[in-house]
C-alpha cells in the first residue's frame, strides 16, 4: 500500500512511491509566532465573556528535513471527550500541491499529492502532548472491495433512527442567540431498536429564505442547518462521512453508499431530538434520468463568469470568539445567504454557507474554509471548501470541480464573479507532477476565501495573530481541548512506512 504520513509538531512526513520516497517535516514553531484560536460554545460580546470550549482553530508550517519551509497545514476541528476522532475541515498547502480534507476523507488534492484524492488520513496517532506530536498516514483510495470481517450488507438502501437521549449535545450560541450545536446522538437500528453506534459532529442554523423554500417547492425544512457529520458504527463495521446530507466517504460494510444523499424524517424536536434516517445506494440510471430531465448547464457566450454573488439583499451574521492572547472578542467566521444573479443579472438562486477566516500565512491563500450550499433554479451545488462536492440537476457534470471566486467589491456591499470549474481527471495529472494553473484552478489574482461571502456592511474582517501563525490537529485530549503547544523539539524521529 503506497502512503504518506504526516506527523506534527516535530515529526517526519513521508511518500512512499516504490523504493522511492520525498520527505517533508511538520514542526510548531518554537519563536512564538503561534497561531490558534478556542471555539466556544457561548460568546457574549457584549461583556466580553465565552463558556466551553468545543473546538479550535489552527495552522501549521510544513518543513522539509533541511529546514526549508514547504508549506502551511490549515483548518479547525470539533472535539469530543470520549475518545472518538474529531470532526475537522482542514487545508494542506505545499509548494507542490494542494490538500483539502474532511475528518479523514481526503476531498480533493493537486500536483504531487493528487494520486491521494478519495484516499483518507487514518486517525490522528498523538504520541506526546507536550510538545504536541501526532502521526498522521494519507494513503491512496482503494478498489470498493470493503467489507467489515465477514458480514457483508446486500441491501440496496438501511434506515436507522438518531435520537439526543443518552446522548452528547453543546448549542453553538452568541449573545444568548443559539446559532448552531455540537453533538453525539446514538444510532438505533430499526426495526429492533438495539444501538449500534453514534451520529457525531456539528452543524449551523440559518432563517428561512424565501427564495430557497421556492426552489424546494414550498417545503423548507431541515434545509436551515447544515453539518458535517461522521455516523460511526459499533464493532468496527464502518462509518460514514456526511457533508450535509451528501455521504463523501463510507467504509466498511456501507462502502456502497458513497455518494449517496441521506433522506431524514424528523419525528421529534422537543424534549428529545429523534428522526428516520435512510439511505439509498446511489443509481448510475437515476443519474441519467436526471441529465434527460434537466439538460445541461452552458455558460451564455457573451459572459465571461457564470454567477454573481452580492451581499445585498441577503443575511450575515458574524461568528466570533475571546482571541485567545487579548482576551477581547474578535470575529472567526461568519453565516451567510447571499443573492446570486447570472450574467444577465436575473435573480436565479442563494448563496448559504458558514465559514472560519484565518490569517494569511505563508504559502497559503485566502481560502474560504467551510460550508456551503448553492441553491439554483436547475440544480443544486454543494460545496466544500471551493470544492464542488455534490451538484445536481444542469449542473451535475460540475461535481468535484471547483468554485472560482474573483472579488469586485467588498466595501459597502460584497459582490463577486463565480466561475464554475469543470472536474480534473485523476489521470490528467500525474503524481509526479508539480502543481500547474490546472491544478491550483481556483487560485486568482483578486484573492478569495474567508472574506468571500460576505453580507450587509460590516466590513473587512479583522484578522487576528501572526502571519506565521501555526497550531497543531489531531485528536486532542480531554484535558485541553486546545492543542498542547511547546518548544521545537530539537531531535527528531524517523518513520518508516
Amino acid at each position: 500500500m503506497k502512503s504518506f504520513t504526516l506527523l506534527a509538531a516535530c515529526s517526519i512526513l513521508q511518500i512512499v512511491v516504490a523504493e522511492a520516497y520525498d520527505t517533508h517535516l511538520v514542526v510548531n514553531d518554537s519563536n512564538g509566532k503561534t497561531y490558534s484560536q478556542n471555539i466556544y460554545s457561548n460568546v457574549d460580546s457584549n461583556n466580553g465573556t465565552a463558556s466551553t470550549v468545543i473546538g479550535e482553530m489552527y495552522q501549521d508550517d510544513l518543513f522539509d528535513v533541511n529546514g526549508t519551509r514547504v508549506g502551511t497545514h490549515q483548518g479547525f476541528a470539533f472535539n469530543f471527550d470520549n475518545g472518538t476522532q474529531f470532526n475537522s475541515n482542514g487545508i494542506i498547502f505545499t509548494t507542490t500541491g494542494e490538500v483539502n480534507f474532511i475528518d479523514s476523507y481526503i476531498v480533493s488534492a493537486t500536483g504531487e499529492y493528487a494520486k491521494y484524492q478519495d484516499g483518507t488520513m487514518p486517525n490522528w496517532n498523538v504520541t506526546s502532548d507536550d510538545p504536541y506530536i501526532a502521526d498522521v498516514t494519507m494513503i491512496e483510495p482503494t478498489p470498493d472491495t470493503d467489507t467489515a470481517g465477514d458480514k457483508v450488507d446486500t441491501s440496496n438502501s438501511m434506515a436507522f433512527r438518531i435520537t439526543s437521549e443518552g446522548g452528547y449535545y453543546s448549542p453553538i450560541s452568541m449573545n444568548g442567540n443559539q446559532i448552531g450545536e455540537v453533538f453525539q446522538n446514538p444510532i438505533i437500528s430499526l426495526p429492533d431498536s438495539t444501538i449500534v453506534g453514534i451520529n457525531q459532529g456539528y452543524s449551523f442554523q440559518f432563517p428561512q429564505d424565501e427564495y430557497i423554500t421556492k426552489l424546494l417547492g414550498g417545503t423548507p425544512p431541515l434545509e436551515n442547518s447544515m453539518s458535517n457529520r461522521q455516523f460511526i458504527f459499533n464493532n468496527e463495521e464502518g462509518k460514514m462521512i456526511v457533508l450535509n446530507k451528501q455521504v463523501l466517504h463510507a467504509t466498511g460494510m456501507y462502502i456502497k453508499y458513497s455518494g449517496a444523499t441521506l433522506s431524514e424524517d424528523v419525528i421529534s424536536e422537543d424534549p428529545n431530538y429523534v428522526a428516520d434516517i435512510t439511505v439509498t445506494v446511489p443509481s448510475t440510471a437515476a443519474a441519467a434520468t436526471d441529465g434527460e430531465q434537466h439538460g445541461t448547464y452552458t455558460r451564455d457566450a457573451n459572459a465571461s463568469y457564470d454567477f454573481r454573488v452580492t451581499s445585498e439583499g441577503g443575511f450575515y451574521d458574524p461568528i466570533t470568539s475571546l482571541d485567545d492572547n487579548t482576551g477581547e472578542v474578535v470575529q472567526i467566521g461568519e453565516r451567510f445567504q447571499n443573492p446570486v444573479y447570472n450574467s444577465t443579472g436575473d435573480r436565479i438562486g442563494t448563496n448559504q454557507g458558514f465559514g472560519f477566516d484565518f490569517p494569511t500565512a505563508n504559502y497559503t491563500t485566502e481560502k474560504f474554509n467551510g460550508n456551503r450550499v448553492i441553491y439554483l433554479e436547475g440544480g443544486t451545488l454543494g460545496l466544500f471548501n471551493e470544492v464542488i462536492v455534490s451538484a445536481g440537476g444542469i449542473y451535475r457534470e460540475y461535481a468535484g470541480g471547483k468554485w472560482k471566486t474573483n472579488l469586485i467589491s467588498e466595501h459597502p456591499i460584497y459582490v463577486a464573479e463565480i466561475s464554475l470549474i469543470p472536474p480534473v481527471q485523476q489521470g490528467d495529472i500525474g503524481s509526479n507532477d508539480t502543481v500547474t494553473d490546472v491544478a491550483n484552478i481556483d487560485v486568482d489574482d483578486t484573492g478569495e476565501g474567508g472574506v468571500n461571502d460576505k453580507g450587509g456592511d460590516t466590513g473587512s474582517i479583522e484578522k487576528e495573530g501572526n502571519n506565521d501563525a501555526e497550531n497543531g490537529a489531531g485528536d486532542r485530549s480531554s484535558k485541553s481541548i486546545l492543542l498542547a503547544l511547546g518548544v521545537l523539539v530539537q531531535a527528531c524521529s524517523l518513520v518508516f512506512i
